[in-house]
């Protein structure tokens, strides 16, 4: 087996066919990878804007890579992702170890001051790591990375920002509470549709983008993307997502007000509350209630489970996991570490 000190470390900056064709060497080694062309149209966009792909290799062999990027409204943070590493190694902890000190090197010349881990660009895309013993998995959430968590403290990482999963049985109250909101007074006017994903028309996806970067701006590390970027990750249905669907609601004037992305989960009879946003000037009327209430409405037979997804400990759409009985919680964490 080759030691650290017997391979070198290549800093892409683009992508020619061959960083491109280590690099999918690497993917199915890599949690997060998806379908080669979106994951090959996702890197290219991230080269772009800046980012900087590391690989570490020997006579050729990609052994492991990361990529590094400025990350977030704050100068001198920077996002540590798409970390992956050839198995079988027998000292795979030394070579990753040894990669993410060159990418801590390079990200201080270029005048990063700190490293958060592990994020995938930005937060649009993949980030977080999965740190509790709950046995349910999902594709759509982070997953366990025992060995990169290690490394992560062993290079002096912490944690920095907590979020979880919480799934919670649909009550009949709560499905009460949610009917209700679709009914009130103080919604009448409003229009609510729900659309299927894939059939989203470009106005509608050019409303929730102008939304979604509004009102996630204070979310940690949260930059905008642009629109066609943003297009591609709301128009692409996994094949696993069944029933995904965003729902839509219009002012009286005819501006979009708010919307809720949910999907169903068959391993868990679930469905996820994914995203959901409401412009601040039409907060407080329950209209993200009723933008839930027109996806469980419509199955045929109601989920058994909820899935509040992904949320920051704290954030108000914990709330709804709180209407019913919570039957389990998976735990997230973003490490950070000064430079």
């Amino acid at each position: 087996m080759p030691s650290a000190r017997e391979t070198i470390i290549r800093i892409v900056e683009d992508l020619p066919d061959a960083v491109w064709q280590q690099w999918l060497s690497l993917s199915p080694f890599d949690p997060t990878h998806t379908e080669p062309a979106y994951e090959k149209s996702l890197l290219e966009w991230g080269l772009r804007q800046g980012a900087v792909m590391l690989i570490l290799e020997q006579a050729g062999q990609a052994l492991a890579r990361c990529v590094w990027k400025t990350v977030g409204p704050v100068v001198g943070d920077c996002g540590l992702g798409f970390v992956a590493y050839r198995p079988g190694l027998a000292n795979e902890s030394e070579m990753l170890n040894h990669l993410l000190e060159a990418a801590f090197a390079d990200c201080r010349r270029e005048g990063g001051l700190r490293m958060i881990a592990p994020i995938n660009l930005n937060t649009w895309f993949a980030y977080r790591l999965r740190n509790d013993s709950e046995s349910s998995r999902f594709t759509w959430e982070p997953t366990h990375q025992p060995l990169l968590e290690s490394v992560l403290k062993q290079q002096g990482f912490a944690p920095d920002t907590q979020y979880h999963s919480i799934a919670s049985i649909n009550t009949d109250s709560f499905k009460t509470y949610l009917e209700q909101a679709y009914r009130s007074e103080k919604i009448q006017g409003y229009r609510i549709e729900l659309i299927p994903t894939g059939a989203l028309n470009p106005s509608q996806v050019q409303g929730i983008y102008e939304l979604s970067n509004r009102e996630f701006a204070s979310n940690p590390y949260f930059e905008p993307i642009d629109f066609q970027t943003f297009a591609r990750l709301y128009l692409r249905v996994p094949a696993d997502r069944n029933q995904a669907g965003i729902s839509i609601a219009w002012s009286p004037e005819g501006q979009i007000a708010g919307f809720f992305y949910t999907f169903y989960e068959s391993r868990a009879d679930a469905i996820v509350l994914k995203t959901a946003g409401v412009g601040c000037e039409h907060q407080g009327l329950g209209l993200s209630n009723a933008l839930l209430w027109v996806h469980l409405a419509s199955y045929s037979k109601p989920p058994r489970l909820s899935i509040s997804a992904l949320l920051k400990a704290g954030q108000r759409s914990e709330s709804y996991a709180r209407h019913g009985q919570e039957v389990w919680r998976h735990e997230y964490l973003l490490y950070e570490r000064t430079l």
